[in-house]
């Protein structure tokens, strides 16, 4: 199941490029609002970039969360309505103002379905809040209806900069500027399991010219795409700790994927996320590039999610061998390692795996400690030392070994 280290690397311009992109939060900042109490009419729109984002009627259904009552300000406000999640930090201001207060808020507003890192976003909002304050208490920043005019341009480049460069710096006045960045929080580790494949997602060059860890230098050529960690370790002659630290480290910055050992009797099932072949023109360009075994036109994209979708739910499941031998993927040049390899780096395909477990009986099988319906497959023939054949021979030989898929 190991490939040649000859074997080409899999990664493409798109994935670097997606890799590259600044990810501080994955989530865009759809709208930054400024509002405040007026005592006339009382809670108010007064600036908000893109202008006039939210509306008057979905500002009425929210308003009383960004501009609560003075009990509820100088604390970070995150409210989830409206098909949107409220990040606001409330300011009370005592002082020579009508009804002795000045209340206002900064809010960013992001979609309820993004993946918003509060961790890096809340900060950013409260620190703009209390540039704010701060400004207010010394000058009269917000109060005085010239300097206000300010806080249209302030929300303006800080929607615009911190989209598309995680930062911003933005003078006030010849004594002021604010500075706000998105801090890039790092994932928690990730298990890298000695019977996964690390897929590299950059240009092995790229690494070479920037890494210095000597682990990362020697794992590299043998990281193919097709090598689990332990044959990587074994192959390299490192212990499987240091190659996983190592490789934990490239999964953390989203450096690599991990996948499962390609094997011709592996399952797998087609997900939803299939349907963005049809919707997305770079990852249609991508995948066409990706699977194709450089012999003769690439295939079509309809081609290409036809074939996909043959891994829709059947039964018995279909395995990489039966797929071949129904769909005949080489007609249409299709690298069907390189094509199950892109279905699951994407989310297209997820594998199904089995897992056997030894019920009653007096024999002892090889591998019988592996045999408890909490290790797959792939697992154990890692862990056991047995090729994909050996094991099914054993499984095939004992009556009281079953397994289930997952």
């Amino acid at each position: 199941c190991s490939e040649p280290a000859t074997h080409p690397h899999i990664y493409t311009q798109h994935m670097m490029a997606e890799e590259a992109s600044f990810s501080g939060s994955s989530a865009v900042i759809k709208c930054i609002l400024f509002s405040e109490f007026d005592v006339t009419v009382g809670p108010q729109i007064v600036f908000q970039e893109p202008a006039d984002y939210l509306s008057q009627e979905h500002f009425n259904a929210v308003k009383k969360y960004l501009i609560p009552k003075p009990d509820l300000c100088e604390r970070l406000i995150v409210v989830n309505t409206l098909q949107h999640l409220f990040v606001g930090y409330p300011v009370n201001i005592r002082g020579n103002y009508a009804r002795n207060h000045l209340l206002f808020n900064i809010a960013f507003l992001f979609e309820d379905t993004a993946d918003v890192d509060l961790q890096s976003v809340g900060p950013i909002v409260q620190k703009l809040a209390l540039y704010l304050r701060n400004l207010e208490v010394e000058s009269g920043f917000v109060a005085t209806a010239e300097t206000k005019r300010s806080i249209r341009h302030i929300v303006s480049r800080a929607w615009d900069e911190l989209n598309r460069l995680g930062e911003c710096a933005i003078p006030v006045d010849a004594a002021n500027t604010i500075f706000l960045r998105l801090a890039n929080t790092p994932k928690a580790p990730e298990d890298v399991p000695p019977h996964r494949v690390p897929v590299l997602l950059c240009d092995p060059n790229m690494l070479r010219e920037k890494m210095t860890d000597l682990t990362l230098l020697r794992i590299l050529p043998k990281m193919t795409g097709f090598n689990h960690v332990d044959s990587i370790a074994t192959q390299c002659r490192v212990s499987v700790p240091l190659v996983q630290s190592c490789l934990q480290r490239l999964l953390q910055c989203g450096l690599i994927a991990m996948v499962d050992v390609f094997q011709y009797g592996n399952t797998y099932l087609t997900t939803k996320e299939v349907r963005s072949l049809l919707t997305d023109p770079d990852l249609q360009r991508e995948c066409e590039e990706f699977v194709h075994t450089q012999e003769g036109p690439r295939p079509s994209i309809d081609i290409l999610y036809a074939m996909y979708c043959g891994f829709l739910p059947s039964e018995p499941p279909l395995t990489v061998s039966a797929f071949i031998e129904k769909h005949s993927p080489a007609d249409w040049r299709i690298d069907v390692r390189r094509f199950i390899r892109f279905g699951e780096i994407k989310k297209i395909l997820r594998a199904v795996h089995r897992f056997p477990f030894h019920t009653r009986g007096n024999e002892n099988p090889a591998a019988a400690a592996w045999l408890d319906g909490q290790h797959s497959t792939d697992e154990i023939c890692c862990m056991a030392g047995m090729s994909q054949k050996e094991l099914d021979e054993l499984l095939d030989s004992h009556p009281n070994i079953n397994s289930f898929r997952l």
